[in-house]
């Protein structure tokens, strides 16, 4: 069979789970030990999410950078060819007919969107929203040095979250999450700042780091599900589904869809290929929502969170192979 992947021009070296990784570079070694809810005051708490070990040693939820080529080599069962040029062109949707106008060198079965939230592939193969969230969160995230690496920290309290993610090169990746509203503030003040203004034993985590990036702001967007595959065409990452970052884990969603959409595109199932992913997405997508809303106390928090383990750890068995986990997932 021979695809088409829009767009083409993905960077040589990207993030992936680690659990999947064929090759790593400067990865930071996450601890796999389990953590508890450590209470630092009447209205604020930390959580530590704890990591899980699967077949091959990795880490499920940790992410390492890995190269694309040993990521396609370990997923793609296909012949893809790839281009620089759009997937699609004119109005109608882009059928294996469409696409073969647009690339003679070949006939093509498939045109796979992985172009992004706006993507022209699901606008030209109009495929609709089936899903939307009701909430988002506004973020500021930025990469700093000079923090130990304890695992992964995140940091609650009313109206607010964050978090210290470690990454590579002794680098963590820090960030404050607030009401959509609050887009303004996350502009006017530094990571730091928000951290000790909303979250204090946050703030003392940070002591010491020192920024290497500029910070990125998230000024909010509200998840969805989209109609992920048709006569000739499919969508995988962003351009599939999309549940806001306050959760974490986007890209683990991406490449196990990926894996999904590479084994239905083989096997002549692309039709299952939606199901597939809704059933492995749905739960994670609607407790993610209920979080972002930040309407909840932080009882209400620690039950939001045990809905979320239970998700993600049938989606890391699904990923290690243990397929039968899917009817765990919900």
């Amino acid at each position: 069979m021979r695809i088409k992947l829009w767009p083409a021009a993905v960077p040589d070296v990207f993030t992936a789970p680690t659990s999947c990784s064929p090759q790593t570079h400067g990865a930071a070694d996450h601890p796999a030990q389990a953590h508890h809810v450590d209470r630092s005051g009447p209205t604020g708490a930390m959580l530590h999410q704890r990591t899980n070990r699967v077949p091959g040693g990795g880490v499920a939820s940790g992410v390492h950078r890995v190269s694309r080529q040993g990521w396609i080599a370990g997923i793609a069962p296909v012949n893809a060819t790839c281009s620089t040029e759009p997937a699609c062109r004119g109005d109608a949707p882009p059928s294996a007919a469409g696409a073969s106008a647009v690339f003679p060198a070949g006939s093509l079965a498939l045109v796979i969107g992985a172009d992004g939230k706006r993507s022209r592939v699901a606008r030209l193969a109009g495929a609709e929203v089936t899903r939307q969230a009701r909430h988002t969160v506004a973020c500021a995230y930025q990469y700093v040095a000079g923090l130990p690496n304890r695992g992964f920290r995140w940091h609650f309290a009313a109206g607010a979250a964050g978090g210290i993610i470690p990454t590579n090169d002794g680098r963590s990746c820090v960030f404050v999450a607030l009401p959509q509203d609050s887009a303004d503030e996350l502009r006017r003040a530094s990571v730091q700042e928000l951290a000790a203004r909303y979250m204090p034993v946050m703030a003392d985590d940070m002591a010491g780091s020192e920024p290497v990036e500029a910070p990125v702001i998230f000024a909010g967007v509200k998840g969805y599900m989209r109609r992920c595959a048709g006569p000739g065409w499919a969508l995988v990452g962003d351009a599939s589904w999309f549940r806001d970052p306050l959760t974490a884990h986007g890209i683990t969603d991406a490449f196990r869809d990926a894996e999904l959409l590479s084994e239905a595109a083989s096997t002549g199932t692309l039709g299952t290929y939606e199901a597939q992913r809704d059933r492995l997405s749905l739960p994670i997508f609607e407790v993610s929502d209920r979080i972002a809303s930040f309407g909840w106390t932080l009882a209400d928090l620690a039950g939001l969170h045990r809905q979320l383990n239970r998700a993600m750890k049938a989606n890391q068995a699904w990923i290690a192979g243990e397929r039968d986990e899917m009817r765990h997932v919900a």
